[in-house]
């Protein structure tokens, strides 16, 4: 998952938190793997010259702060590591 940087401190713990929770429940979910950086936030494509403040994730957060915005990208492939998930 790609998250925002928030400005609020209590804000950035409730948007990485999910994250984490995906981790613990989900054996597929990495989230050594997620990334909620300014840099990532601001970084521009070497391909189109585009930046990433175009996308939905990071347009909807600057004009709203809405906390929970991500970026989700996805294979069919397994992850490097397999999350132990007990039993509910």
């Amino acid at each position: 998952i790609y998250g925002n940087q928030l400005e609020s401190l209590t804000d950035q713990v409730e948007n990485q938190l999910y994250a984490l929770m995906l981790s613990v429940n989900s054996a597929h979910f990495e989230y050594d793997a997620c990334v909620f950086s300014k840099k990532h936030m601001e970084r521009v494509d070497k391909g189109d010259g585009l930046s990433a403040e175009g996308s939905g994730r990071v347009a909807i957060n600057l004009a709203s702060g809405v906390v929970h915005s991500y970026t989700l990208e996805a294979n069919y492939n397994t992850g490097k590591i397999t999350n132990h998930v007990p039993a509910a």
